[in-house]
């Protein structure tokens, strides 16, 4: 019998989180949170995003689009990064049909991280490596930090002093003449929205996109804020929270001087202990050398460089060397 692929649906919930529980160990997810990655209106994607393949009655290979939109001197480009991609072994040819009906619509896939099977089928494929993600790290509450991330064995101690210098070093406060300011997404002035340079494409940001983003259900806590140099708007950026952990979902606009990124490092943990509960550490990730210098200089602590692989669908990226991205481009935002 062949194979059979098309979108998924609603009623095929409990088949997918057993096809994803059975073959990565992945835990039944919620209702909401499966409805809002595969199923709820995307302001991005109006088309399908879930994708499944059939054996008769029996699903073997799902797949979902995490959309992205770029922007650049080559127009906009309908993008996105593959996610929940699994394929029961005992059928060959179901795990790449079901990213073929993934990438129907788009001009560009990513790849970000992943497992190093995954990267030699990246590598097969023909994705083309690029720039690279720099994620980045600081301890709010020291003790309990250091006892979620890490074992606990004889390096415990050692963990948690490390920890307790990070949180004081350097104390926690805006620089003088800055403030930052709660604000709506819609609010946000559009001129610190990000734009595409001439060899680099940035991913498009919209209120409607920041608000769906920010309405994830695994999301505890998520504001938007306005970063000013005494009047004047220097930045915007949006933190959310997740298990007990601050992340910058969202920044901009891009280009921002190391000065304006340090200031935006002390507001985003400024934020962090004044608008959200039992957050224990504060997590960063951008694809800007700038932004990661000054977040350093703010007290954040560097961590692993994720490289960026892209595959061209459609032979849209003439002179483009690098991505600008945020987390709300990436699915780690999530996990």
């Amino acid at each position: 019998m062949p194979l059979i692929g098309g979108p998924s649906s609603p009623a095929q919930r409990d088949a997918i989180n057993r096809l994803l529980q059975g073959t990565f160990g992945i835990d039944a997810q919620s209702e909401a949170f499966q409805r809002w990655k595969y199923w709820d209106p995307h302001p991005l994607f109006r088309e399908d995003r879930s994708y499944i393949v059939r054996d008769g009655e029996d699903i073997v290979a799902h797949a979902c689009c995490w959309p992205i939109l770029l922007q650049g001197a080559v127009g906009e480009l309908r993008s996105m990064h593959l996610i929940d991609w699994v394929a029961k072994p005992d059928f060959p040819g179901a795990g790449l049909k079901v990213m073929r009906l993934c990438q129907k619509d788009v001009a560009v896939q990513f790849a970000i991280g992943g497992t190093e099977i995954a990267r030699k089928i990246c590598r097969a494929m023909g994705f083309k490596p690029y720039n690279s993600f720099y994620s980045l790290y600081r301890p709010l509450r020291p003790l309990q930090a250091a006892f979620r991330n890490s074992p606990r064995d004889w390096k415990m101690p050692a963990r948690v002093v490390r920890n307790i210098g990070r949180r004081i070093f350097p104390r926690i406060s805006m620089p003088s003449g800055w403030s930052v300011t709660r604000i709506e997404p819609r609010k946000i002035p559009e001129h610190l929205y990000p734009r595409p340079l001439s060899d680099e494409a940035a991913s498009k940001r919209t209120p409607e996109l920041l608000t769906h983003m920010m309405k994830c259900p695994v999301f505890e806590d998520a504001n938007c804020y306005v970063l000013r140099q005494g009047s004047s708007e220097q930045a915007y950026f949006c933190v959310v929270s997740v298990r007990g952990q601050a992340r910058l979902l969202d920044y901009g606009p891009n280009g921002l001087d190391e000065q304006t990124a340090t200031a935006m490092g002390f507001a985003m943990q400024c934020v962090a202990c004044s608008d959200f509960n039992n957050i224990l550490d504060v997590s960063v990730a951008t694809t800007e050398p700038t932004i990661r210098d000054g977040l350093v200089r703010s007290g954040f602590k560097a961590g692993a460089e994720e490289q960026i692989r892209v595959l061209d669908l459609k032979g849209a990226l003439n002179g483009i060397t690098r991505f600008r991205l945020t987390l709300l481009d990436w699915e780690a935002v999530i996990l």
